[in-house]
C-alpha cells in the first residue's frame, strides 16, 4: 500500500502520512519473526486499546461488529506469535 500511495501522490508528506499504517504493519511483521513473544504482547495490547476506544462510544450493534472485526485477527496473529511454529526445532 506505502509504494502504491507513493506512486500514485509523488513522494510529499500526504504520501507519508498515508503511507505510515501499512509501514507499521510491515514492520510488526518483520519484528515479529525476531522477537515472537514481546510482539504478541503488544499486539494484544494494541488490541484492548483499540477495543476499549471503539466500545467506549457505545454498545450498538455496529460498534460490537468492528470490535469483532478488527480484534479477531488481531486476538489470532497475537495467539500463532506465541505458539509459533511447531516443526521448527526450539532454539534456546
Amino acid at each position: 500500500m506505502a509504494l502504491f500511495e507513493l506512486m500514485e501522490g509523488g513522494f510529499a508528506l500526504t504520501s507519508l502520512v498515508h503511507a505510515i499504517p501499512g509501514l507499521a504493519i510491515a514492520g510488526v511483521g518483520w519484528l515479529g519473526r525476531m522477537f515472537p513473544r514481546t510482539i504478541a504482547g503488544i499486539v494484544f495490547l494494541i488490541t484492548i486499546i483499540l477495543s476499549g476506544i471503539i466500545l467506549a462510544k457505545g454498545l450498538t450493534i455496529g460498534q460490537i461488529a468492528m470490535t469483532a472485526i478488527i480484534a479477531v485477527p488481531m486476538i489470532t496473529a497475537g495467539i500463532c506469535l506465541i505458539i509459533g511454529d511447531r516443526n521448527l526445532p526450539e532454539s534456546n
